[in-house]
């Protein structure tokens, strides 16, 4: 997913043994963390934690390709947001020690949060939640929505559809990238398929479309969920894998899609254009691929494998 997401801030190094001390120093103004074992036989970071941070490195990441203004906290950043929320934001040292020892991981959209527990007397301990506008020590995780163990929300995270189940992205290819596809298809394994066209599709969108702006991007179209089940020429190359479907197609098939009376969808509602509008939009994605001397791909959204939403509650 690193890929996906870009260096943020200044790079500052901070070892998991110094992130201990920071937060220790920083929750000392809470007096029964202050006593003598206090902190340090409640704090642990739960298992992969620490290898997360060392992936992360020195830096922070911003990942809005992944989800609207997603940010991933370094130790550095995590030792940051902790010293913010001190005593100046929290003056109830009994409600603080009540909810425990947490850590924020990093932040989406506006005002969401996550936060790890890392508290051994807490029975939440290794889970991690969304807060929205709120925090554990102000209502505990009553507010909060559980996102179960931190490789269940890392697992979520990484494997995070863009799109809704159903729909399908088109995007026009380069020589290079369309025989790259293809040898992929005679000799690699599916996922080396779906991991390339996903690249694709994250390294063509511009920002302003993942920022919510309307407009299409010229390399690639989002087909809407009314796509009829049967799109590709019999015999033209397909792999299945997971959730999601992928073709080969030329130009001339991507463009019969709006005559069938698929709709092409904006990037920030998913409402979609119809008729003449979308005909004349898929008709200049083609005209993209012909430029290109490449050919299409078509990547559907099939809706299989998606993460179980309940399981993150147990």
């Amino acid at each position: 997913m690193r890929r996906r997401c870009a260096p943020w801030g200044t790079p500052r190094s901070l070892s998991v043994p110094e992130l201990h001390e920071k937060c220790k120093r920083a929750m000392s103004w809470v007096a029964d963390l202050s006593e003598p074992g206090g902190f340090d036989a409640r704090f642990a970071l739960p298992e992969r934690v620490a290898d997360y941070l060392a992936v992360l490195g020195d830096t922070s990441w911003f990942g809005h390709r992944v989800m609207f203004d997603l940010r991933l906290w370094s130790s550095y950043g995590i030792a940051q947001e902790v010293e913010s929320q001190r005593r100046s934001l929290f003056d109830d040292e009994k409600q603080v020690c009540e909810a425990g020892l947490w850590l924020p991981l990093g932040a989406w959209s506006d005002k969401h949060e996550w936060y790890l527990c890392c508290d051994l007397a807490r029975s939440q301990f290794g889970t991690v939640w969304d807060a929205h506008d709120d925090h554990p020590w102000l209502n505990g995780t009553s507010m909060m929505t559980p996102q179960g163990s931190f490789v269940q929300w890392l697992d979520k995270l990484g494997g995070r559809r863009v799109h809704r189940p159903g729909t399908a992205l088109a995007i026009a290819l380069t020589t290079e990238e369309l025989a790259d596809l293809k040898a992929r298809f005679r000799s690699g394994p599916p996922e080396h398929v779906v991991w390339k066209v996903r690249d694709l599709e994250f390294a063509h969108t511009p920002d302003s479309a993942w920022q919510g702006r309307e407009g299409h991007p010229s390399r690639l179209a989002l087909l809407d969920d009314l796509l009829p089940p049967e799109l590709v020429t019999p015999g033209a190359p397909e792999i299945k894998e997971g959730d999601a479907a992928i073709a080969l197609l030329n130009a001339a098939e991507v463009t019969a899609f709006a005559e069938m009376g698929c709709g092409v969808s904006r990037w920030d509602t998913h409402q979609a254009v119809r008729g003449e509008h979308a005909v004349r939009a898929l008709r200049d994605l083609a005209e993209v691929a012909r430029a290109l001397s490449g050919g299409l791909v078509l990547m559907r959204d099939l809706g299989q494998d998606a993460p179980d939403e309940s399981k993150f509650g147990a």
